[in-house]
């Protein structure tokens, strides 16, 4: 997938993270579009397919994650709320990855949701950068 993006004129770089089922790509809009970067990584045998233009990925530093067991008690509580469409907890790492729907939810219920299971969220700063998520 990475290189099939990679191939193409305007990409700067690429990421592909297997574990968030993504493709973060740094590129020039002027030569390169999404859509043409979907195509050819479909071309290239893989399936891809553009966000719904309401979600918002963000990782949030956890305070108080020791192991895997808080691990199994964050993801499943925080998928059941509504508008969180993705949760991914790494303790070595003290951090959360979220996916929600910025029409649904925001980051302050977010950290209001995971206070309510006994931890403490550091909020992000905002990143500067054009990503976008294939």
């Amino acid at each position: 997938m990475k290189a099939a993006l990679e191939k193409l004129e305007g990409v700067k770089k690429a990421e592909v993270s297997l574990e968030k089922a993504s493709a973060y790509v740094e590129y020039e809009a002027r030569k390169v579009t999404p859509d043409q970067m979907v195509a050819a990584v479909n071309q290239a045998g893989f399936m891809a397919f553009l966000p719904p233009k309401d979600l918002v990925e963000v990782t949030l530093a956890i305070e108080g994650l020791k192991g895997p067991e808080d691990e199994l008690k964050i993801k499943p509580a925080l998928e059941k709320v509504d508008g969180i469409r993705k949760a991914l907890v790494d303790a070595q790492k003290k951090e959360l990855y979220v996916e929600y729907m910025k029409n649904q939810m925001t980051l302050q219920r977010i950290a209001e949701e995971i206070s309510k299971l006994g931890y403490k969220v550091t909020m992000p700063s905002v990143e500067e950068g054009a990503k976008d998520k294939i």
